[in-house]
């Protein structure tokens, strides 16, 4: 069954406290979501961030973590995530020093690939968040070709915009993922019309649909290699941040999902 969710950090200013978080909440579920993707809240145990989001009939989706954390202490991660009734562990990018040369991805890659084989051995799976910067190129391959190369008990969590921003073409890139993917995040990518600088495209977050990314073609390709959630994530939004869900929430819905 499909689920449609929004990532935590299209509301991070929405949800400083349990109070103004149980409102977000009811927002979230009133325009249609039913998942959310964010880590358990540094307030919250992991049974009172359970409780909370299923007073709003809506389901976690992880625990969040980072490799080297997992790697030093896998218990704690191990716990919540039992505690939360959840599968999937999900780690942060790539250390920022070991992003500039294909040894750093190298030995990120195989530090993943340790991690997600000790987080199989208690029944769940590890996931890595792509963004743009892995797809730096080191001459015939790139950063995100080594990570998915070489960390087979990996999934890869794709950002659509992210992915687009790399050069890439987000539905040929799904496809790839063909079952190591069962969680995309939407975003299109816009171009700001504003500037005045000669031939400047300054890239924007946009709503589903409100951009330039071939969405028809996204659904195919999560349809095809057995996506199962689609979470909706805006980084910056040019608008009120709930009429933004609003928008992308009724264009994926209008894509038949």
């Amino acid at each position: 069954m499909n689920m449609i969710g929004v990532q935590g950090y299209t509301i991070r200013d929405y949800i400083a406290n349990k109070a103004q978080f149980g409102e977000t909440l009811k927002k979230l579920r009133k325009i249609g979501y039913t998942c959310l993707d964010h880590g358990i809240p540094q307030e919250m145990t992991a049974a009172e961030y359970r409780d909370m989001l299923a007073e709003n009939d809506i389901k976690p989706l992880k625990v969040g973590s980072d490799v080297y954390t997992l790697l030093d202490n896998p218990a704690k991660a191990v716990k919540d995530a039992h505690e939360l009734g959840v599968d999937l562990v999900t780690v942060l990018s790539i250390p920022k020093n070991m992003r500039g040369s294909e040894d750093g991805y190298h030995q990120y890659a195989a530090d993943l690939n340790r991690a997600g084989e000790i987080v199989k051995k208690e029944g769940l799976r590890l996931a890595y968040h792509a963004h743009a910067f892995e797809f730096c190129s080191f001459g015939g391959y790139n950063g995100m070709d080594i990570i998915i190369n070489e960390s087979e008990s990996v999934e890869i969590v794709p950002d659509t915009h992210w992915v687009a921003a790399g050069g890439i073409n987000p539905p040929d890139f799904i496809r790839r993922l063909h079952g190591r993917c069962t969680q995309v995040h939407f975003k299109d990518y816009g171009i700001d019309s504003g500037t005045e600088i000669l031939e400047s495209v300054p890239r924007i977050y946009s709503e589903v649909g409100q951009g330039n990314l071939n969405w028809p073609d996204i659904v195919r390709a999560c349809k095809e290699t057995g996506v199962r959630t689609y979470l909706v994530e805006q980084d910056t939004c040019r608008i009120d941040p709930f009429t933004s869900l609003i928008t992308s929430f009724k264009a994926i819905k209008l894509l038949g999902l």
